[in-house]
């Protein structure tokens, strides 16, 4: 079986969701990152980050199954899948969980960092601490790009990935 025949004879759908689903993987992963090194200086840790870090890890994992899905499933059994009502709402299903769990994520780390929000941004009480800046603006990358992520999964949903 040819490598190439599985990516050739496909819409512009399958390619934009190819890119979509690639970035928001790298998004979560990079916010992953970002949360843990902004919570690793002593005081300045979130609670239950051990959570949105599991979380993390099984959206990057739902997410490469989509892709390997999209990819292999329909070139197997060619156009016939594609148009089963259940391929196209276990693939929903999935994308729902992933963003259910990137919310879940960004909740953990608004949660955790409120009080660094209030000590920095609002009131200026910890204004010039390097530390706690640092581990504000690493948690706060990191709920960008969970936000992000989620947005990216949003939008790759409307599209079909159909073979020509």
């Amino acid at each position: 079986m040819n490598k190439f025949r599985l990516l050739t004879k496909r819409s512009i759908g399958f390619y934009t969701n190819l890119a979509i689903y690639g970035i928001a993987a790298i998004s979560i992963a990079v916010a992953m990152i970002f949360s843990a090194v902004s919570s690793s200086d002593t005081g300045f840790a979130v609670p239950k980050l051990w959570l949105a870090i599991l979380l993390s890890i099984f959206s990057i994992i739902l997410l490469a199954g989509i892709i390997l899905i999209q990819i292999f499933l329909p070139s197997s059994f060619g156009q016939k899948i594609e148009k089963k009502w259940w391929f196209d709402l276990s693939i929903t299903l999935a994308l729902m969980l992933i963003i259910a769990f990137l919310g879940i994520c960004f909740y953990i780390m608004a949660h955790g960092k409120s009080s660094l929000m209030g000590a920095i941004w609002f009131s200026g009480l910890f204004t010039g601490n390097g530390p706690a800046e640092a581990a504000l603006m690493g948690g706060t990358i990191g709920m960008v790009l969970y936000v992000f992520a989620g947005i990216m999964l949003g939008v790759g949903a409307f599209f079909k990935i159909t073979q020509k």
